[in-house]
């Protein structure tokens, strides 16, 4: 949702010859329905606030989680998504509980949540989590 996060995205992009690859949409991960209509095989989302940034902007957990409910239902079978919880800061505490919350919610019939974290790290390092479709919501 910030400029300089399309721009340093833009240049990498053009730096690895792979602008082709990809369109840039500066919204709000809640209104990606807006900008894809078929089903999602894969998505990557990396919480928290902009390094080298305001610390202000920061993802919120609601709206996070509403964010995935919608982006399972689209999420074709063997559709993996990806969320790198950074945790480290006010928001990010709230926000980690919200997605955990959410994720031990999900019926093992129909998603395998993966969660990988370090255990010997300090300052509340961040985690993965991959929630993988297994099949359709009956």
């Amino acid at each position: 949702m910030q400029d300089i996060a399309i721009k340093n995205t833009r240049n990498l992009l053009l730096e690895n010859k792979l602008s082709h690859k990809a369109s840039l949409i500066r919204d709000s991960h809640e209104k990606f329905d807006k900008y894809i209509d078929e089903k999602i095989r894969g998505v990557i989302f990396n919480l928290g606030y902009l390094p080298r940034a305001s610390h202000v902007i920061t993802t919120q957990g609601e709206i996070t989680k509403k964010t995935l409910e919608k982006m399972l239902t689209r999420l074709e079978i063997g559709g993996l998504i990806v969320v790198i919880v950074y945790w480290g800061h006010a928001e990010g505490k709230v926000e980690k509980e919200i997605i955990l919350d959410f994720a031990f919610s999900l019926d093992q019939k129909y998603f395998e949540v993966l969660n990988y974290h370090f255990i010997n790290q300090k300052n509340n390092s961040p985690f993965l989590l991959a929630i993988e479709k297994l099949k359709e919501v009956e």
